[in-house]
């Protein structure tokens, strides 16, 4: 899963991810196709981009098909002609990372 980060969740039943989405909202029809429930905690937009962050959170029994739906998401956003997908998508997870780290450092 190239264009997502799972992030820490409190549920048993559930598991969180970022992933990037385009204004388009093409996500929206893929977990609809794919019949995966997908409770968006939080979307983050940036006036200047045509891509969306979202915080989701999915049940943990629909992981496989969650990430045949990222896959799909991720070729169809490239179809598009968003050739920066993948750019955004490698800054997300470098972000993620880095917060991670910081946030060990410091409980330490």
């Amino acid at each position: 899963m190239d264009n997502c980060v799972m992030v820490r969740c409190r549920s048993p039943f559930h598991y969180r991810f970022v992933f990037i989405d385009t204004k388009e909202y093409v996500s929206a029809r893929i977990f609809v196709e794919k019949g995966i429930k997908v409770s968006r905690i939080r979307e983050m937009v940036r006036r200047d981009s045509p891509f969306r962050l979202i915080i989701c959170s999915i049940r943990k029994k629909d992981l496989e098909k969650f990430e045949q739906a990222l896959e799909i998401i991720r070729n169809r956003v490239l179809l598009l002609g968003y050739r920066d997908y993948e750019t955004i998508c490698d800054e997300l997870k470098t972000s993620c990372e880095t917060a991670k780290k910081a946030e060990e450092g410091s409980a330490t």
